[in-house]
C-alpha cells in the first residue's frame, strides 16, 4: 500500500502545479484586461451572467433587509484587490509543489509548508464565500474560480504525506531559504509587485512626469463623457465607498476654484456606480445601502436638495442606517413619498450603471476628464490634469480663431 501511495505523491503534486498555474494565469489575465474598456466591459457581462436579475421596475428595494457586506481589509489588504494576493499564492503554492515534486528528500517537509499554505488560502476564502452565501455566483468570475482552485489545492495537499512537526521545526527555514534559491519564486514577487503598482494609486510625480503619464492615457469617445464645455468632469461615484468621500473632500476646492476662474470652460457631472448587487447585479454586495442612498439623491435633486442630500450622505457614512436615511430623504432631501417614487430614480440609477459597464468600470471613485479615466489621483495631479486640458482646449482655440 505504501508503494501505491508512494507512485500516487508525484501526481497529486503534478496536480497542485496545474491548479495553480491555471488560477495564476485566469487572475493575471483579468487584472491586465480589465484595464482595457472593451474586454472589463465583456468581463462584467460574464458577472452579471452570474448574478440574480436585478429588481423589476418599480420595485422597491430600500424596505428590504441587507446583507452584511465583506469588510474592506477582505477585499483589498494594503489598499490591493485580493485578487492579486491570491496571484501571490498561487505562485508561492506552485514554487512549493514543484520544489516537492523535483525533491523526493525533502518532499515531505515541502508538502508540510504545501498544507499549511493551502491551509491559510481555504481559510481566506470561506470567510469572504460566507459574506455571498447563499448567491456565491455574485463572487464574479474570477473569484468563482480562485475560490474552485484554492478549494482543489486545498484537498490534494491534504492527501500528501507529511513529515514530522518536530522535523518541519529543525529543518523548516532551511527548505524555505533553498526555495528561495531558486529563480522562480522571485520571478513571481517581481510579477506580483508589477500587477500590484499598476493597481495603486499612482504616487507622488512632478508636473512633467504626470504630464507625460495622463498624455499617454487612452481616451474614450463615449458621448456621455462629454459636453459643449471644452473640458468635462464626469465622476463615478458610491455613496457607502470611504475613498469616494476622501475624493469629494480633495478634489471638490480644485473644481471649485477652476469654475470660479472658468466659469463657461468645466462642466461637471456626477453618476452613479454603487458597488451594491441591489441595482448592480455584476457588482460584489461590498454597500448595502449604496443603491437606496443613489436613488435618494437623484430624487432629492428634483427638489432642488441635490446638494445637501450628497453632503449629509457624506457627513453620516460611517454606520448608516436605512431608519437614518429614510429620515433624512424627508427632512434634508424634502422627499415626500420615498416608496412611491423610489421606481423613478431607480431607473436613473440604472441608466448610469450600464453606463459604467459599458465603460468597463468596476470601481470607485472614478474620474474622467474629458474621456481619461482617473482612479484616485493625488490631489495636485488632478489639477494639472484640469489644467492641462483647460490649456489645451485654448490652444485649439487660438488656432481655429486664426484660420477664420
Amino acid at each position: 500500500m505504501s508503494g501505491t501511495r508512494v507512485d500516487w505523491v508525484p501526481r497529486l503534486l503534478v496536480a497542485v502545479v496545474v491548479a495553480a498555474t491555471f488560477g495564476a494565469i485566469v487572475i493575471a489575465s483579468a487584472a491586465i484586461a480589465r484595464r482595457h474598456p472593451t474586454a472589463a466591459a465583456a468581463l462584467l457581462k460574464v458577472d452579471a451572467a452570474l448574478s440574480p436579475a436585478p429588481p423589476r421596475s418599480g420595485e422597491s428595494r430600500i424596505s428590504q433587509p441587507t446583507r452584511r457586506s465583506p469588510p474592506a481589509a477582505l477585499v483589498r489588504p494594503f489598499g490591493i484587490r485580493l485578487e492579486l494576493w491570491a496571484f501571490l499564492w498561487f505562485l508561492i503554492t506552485l514554487s512549493l509543489a514543484w520544489a516537492a515534486h523535483a525533491d523526493s528528500a525533502r518532499r515531505s517537509r515541502f508538502s508540510v509548508h504545501l498544507f499549511l499554505l493551502a491551509s491559510v488560502g481555504v481559510g481566506v476564502v470561506v470567510r469572504l464565500v460566507s459574506y455571498f452565501a447563499p448567491r456565491i455566483t455574485q463572487l464574479g468570475v474570477e473569484r468563482l474560480i480562485l475560490t474552485l482552485c484554492v478549494a482543489t489545492i486545498f484537498a490534494l495537499s491534504v492527501a500528501l504525506p507529511h513529515a514530522r512537526l518536530g522535523d518541519l521545526a529543525a529543518n523548516g527555514l532551511r527548505d524555505i531559504g533553498r526555495l528561495m534559491t531558486h529563480k522562480a519564486p522571485w520571478l513571481g514577487v517581481l510579477a506580483f509587485a508589477c500587477l500590484a503598482m499598476a493597481e495603486r494609486p499612482r504616487g507622488s510625480m512632478t508636473t512633467e512626469e504626470f504630464e507625460a503619464w495622463y498624455s499617454s492615457q487612452p481616451r474614450s469617445d463615449n458621448p456621455a463623457l462629454q459636453t459643449a464645455a471644452p473640458v468635462t468632469v464626469v465622476k463615478f461615484l458610491d455613496y457607502q465607498c470611504p475613498a469616494c468621500r476622501v475624493a469629494e473632500e480633495h478634489y471638490g476646492p480644485v473644481l471649485t476654484k477652476l469654475m470660479a476662474s472658468y466659469p463657461s470652460e468645466i462642466s461637471v457631472q456626477t453618476r452613479d456606480l454603487p458597488l451594491d448587487a441591489k441595482c448592480n447585479p455584476s457588482a460584489p454586495p461590498l454597500h448595502s445601502l449604496a443603491c437606496d442612498a443613489a436613488v435618494i439623491v437623484r430624487l432629492a435633486e428634483e427638489q432642488g436638495n441635490g446638494a445637501a442630500m450628497r453632503a449629509w450622505l457624506w457627513s453620516h457614512q460611517s454606520g448608516l442606517t436605512q431608519s437614518q436615511m429614510r429620515q433624512a430623504a424627508h427632512e434634508v432631501g424634502g422627499i415626500e413619498s420615498l416608496d412611491r417614487d423610489y421606481a423613478r430614480g431607480a431607473a436613473d440609477v440604472a441608466v448610469d450603471v450600464q453606463l459604467s459597464h459599458d465603460l468597463g468600470l468596476r470601481g470607485t471613485p472614478t474620474y474622467f476628464v474629458n474621456g481619461v479615466a482617473l482612479q484616485f489621483v493625488p490631489k495636485k495631479d488632478f489639477e494639472i490634469a484640469l489644467v492641462h486640458e483647460l490649456q489645451a482646449a485654448a490652444s485649439t482655440a487660438k488656432r481655429q480663431r486664426g484660420h477664420e
